[in-house]
Parts: C-alpha cells; sequence; structure tokens
C-alpha cells in the first residue's frame, strides 16, 4: 500500500510541464522530498497525522514564557 502510495506520489510530482505557479511547484517537491517524514502515519500504526498531541504538551512551557515576559529581549523591555 505505502509502495503503491509512494509510486503514484513520484509521478504525479514529476510531470513535466503540469506545474506552472512556482509556488505550486515548490510545494510539489518538499512533498516528494520529504515523503518519509510527513508520510510516517501510514507505515507506523498508531502515529497520528497531525502533530496536535506535540502541541499541546508544549503549550503550557508557551504560555508561562509569555506570562513571565521571557520572550523579551534587552532592547524590547
Amino acid at each position: 500500500m505505502y509502495a503503491e502510495f509512494v509510486d503514484r506520489l513520484e509521478k504525479f510530482v514529476t510531470q513535466e510541464g503540469k506545474w506552472n505557479h512556482h509556488a505550486v511547484k515548490k510545494l510539489a517537491k518538499r512533498a516528494l522530498k520529504y515523503m518519509h517524514e510527513r508520510f510516517t502515519f501510514i507505515l507506523v500504526p498508531g502515529v497520528d497525522h497531525t502533530n496536535n498531541v506535540a502541541e499541546r504538551a508544549l503549550r503550557p512551557g508557551v504560555r508561562q514564557r509569555e506570562i513571565g515576559g521571557m520572550f523579551q529581549n534587552q532592547k524590547g523591555c
């Protein structure tokens, strides 16, 4: 299943002349370059397709830093 997905993605991204806009070309190249990192959830059972859990785990520390004013530098004080 994953091998078929990778083959289809490679064919889709590398279609010559299909992508006219530079931003779309860039996105297609990045999808191909990082496909193994971006689509790990297909291969590994239990891996979520989002990073919401990680974002939520970081949030309390970020809030504490914001409340404490630790995000300011010497110029921003």
